[in-house]
């Protein structure tokens, strides 16, 4: 371990289960949560499941304390990021991942990981309908990120607000929203790799803006913000944030009837989805896919 320092990381899966055989299950559940966060980091998102998993099963044999709770709280949120990506926002069970984060985060004050477990809660209520509960989650993830000072957590909780505005109707709030932040978005450096977590928040923010702005009648802008942000997303080549410009291309070229670039979008995200075993991705490209050429051989 001395001998790694602080890039013992890269062995935390081999660290991991001889602390636990070891018995020493409070080391092991912290590499087991580094272990989950390096594999979602290169992508094994099924591994990172899974050893996130590994990690909460250990927390019945410790003592109640606070550094046992912080130690589950980073658990709960490296479990939530993989679990989204691989079992869809939907799903029940990153409800529940970050749910338990949050009420983690609120009782011990760790306001850096209660943004992170709002963004998930937030995301998982959207995708599933519950429009106002996205909305209440990504006001609170607002407020506690413009209280941190992070621009990062600022941007990616407009995203979420916005997506809870459009969904339900409400296009010119998203795009009210989407205008507030494009400058900071633009002048934001593109984070690196490691800092972030889920989906970028300037493609969410971008995505999201283009979509509202199609249905208030602006196709050219629409286009041109999906552009941009597949642009981006290429060049973090950051895998969730390249499925969902995709996944959003797809749907604004699709209104456009440019037939030929929503192909080229749909095959690009389910070749991606099916790489990476992006559940919700191969859903929506699927289903777009059918949709694409219904409409095709109609014309």
């Amino acid at each position: 371990m001395r001998h790694y320092g602080q890039d013992d990381i890269v062995v935390a899966s081999q660290l991991a289960p001889l602390f636990e055989a070891a018995r020493d299950f409070a080391n092991a559940a912290t590499y087991y949560q580094k272990a989950a966060k390096n594999a979602t980091s290169v992508f094994a998102y099924r591994e990172a499941v899974t050893l996130a998993r590994r990690g909460l099963d250990l927390f019945d044999r410790l003592p109640p304390t606070v550094e046992k709770d912080r130690a589950e709280l980073a658990l709960r949120v490296a479990l939530g990021e993989p679990l989204q990506v691989w079992k869809g926002y939907a799903s029940p069970e990153v409800e529940l991942a970050y749910s338990q984060a949050t009420e983690l985060a609120r009782r011990l004050g760790e306001d850096r990981q209660l943004c992170l477990a709002l963004y998930g809660l937030g995301m998982s209520f959207l995708v599933q309908g519950e429009f106002a509960k996205a909305e209440q989650a990504g006001e609170q993830f607002l407020a506690l990120s413009r209280k941190l000072g992070d621009v990062g957590f600022e941007i990616t909780a407009c995203g979420v607000l916005e997506g809870a505005r459009l969904h339900p109707g409400n296009f010119a709030g998203a795009v009210e929203l989407f205008r507030g932040y494009e400058t900071m978005i633009g002048s934001k450096p593109t984070p690196t790799l490691e800092l972030l977590h889920g989906t970028y928040g300037g493609t969410f923010c971008r995505c999201f803006g283009a979509w509202a702005l199609w249905f208030l009648g602006l196709p050219d802008e629409a286009r041109r913000q999906v552009d941009v942000a597949l642009e981006e997303a290429r060049k973090l080549a950051h895998i969730p944030s390249m499925a969902s410009a995709l996944a959003i291309s797809a749907l604004v070229y699709h209104f456009r009837r440019e037939a030929k670039e929503t192909r080229g979008f749909v095959r690009e995200l389910l070749s991606l989805a099916e790489e990476h075993g992006l559940g919700h991705y191969k859903a929506f490209g699927t289903v777009h896919g059918r949709l694409d050429a219904g409409v095709s051989s109609a014309a």
